[in-house]
């Protein structure tokens, strides 16, 4: 699925313009990284080389052919920076992921979660989350995950996300 929002020409303030007829490979590069068919994705700038990118899978679990998601999310990172940055690579690509509403790391959020105690806890099947601290990540039918992404661009020249 695409995105919801118009073509992210606002991302680049002071920053040049791909002049007319010079084809972009940004939609190549997302859908090669796995954002296709049920997977929804948006992006927020939140600050100078800094954006919030919420992925959703939108597959239903009870329509039977739901599947596991899974998305390169260091490539759709990338992506953006280079369609941004007329196909330069950032130095660097910090990421966390955050909870559902991005005021917090996942991480905290879960260690500051209220843990219930009953009587038949030992009887729980008690199995973690899914992190997946590498590149890759794993969507469910219906799961949502937002992460907030630093870029440190290579030199201080860049135009990506400038005030």
């Amino acid at each position: 699925m695409k995105q919801d929002d118009p073509a992210n020409a606002f991302f680049n303030f002071g920053g040049q313009i791909a002049k007319k007829g010079v084809p972009s490979n940004f939609g190549t590069m997302i859908k090669a990284a796995g954002v296709t068919g049920e997977v929804k994705y948006v992006a927020m700038p939140l600050n100078k080389n800094s954006l919030l990118f919420r992925f959703e899978n939108l597959a239903d679990v009870y329509d039977g052919h739901a599947k596991i998601a899974t998305v390169k999310i260091e490539d759709v990172f990338n992506a953006f920076y280079m369609e941004a940055n007329s196909g330069a690579l950032p130095e660097n690509i910090d990421w966390t992921e955050m909870s559902l509403t991005a005021n917090m790391p996942l991480k905290e959020m879960q260690s500051r979660k209220i843990q219930w105690k009953t009587v038949d806890d030992d009887k729980l099947e008690k199995k973690p989350m899914d992190m997946n601290d590498g590149a890759t990540i794993n969507l469910e039918p219906q799961r949502i995950r937002v992460f907030k992404v630093d870029f440190t661009p290579k030199s201080s020249d860049s135009k990506f996300l400038t005030a």
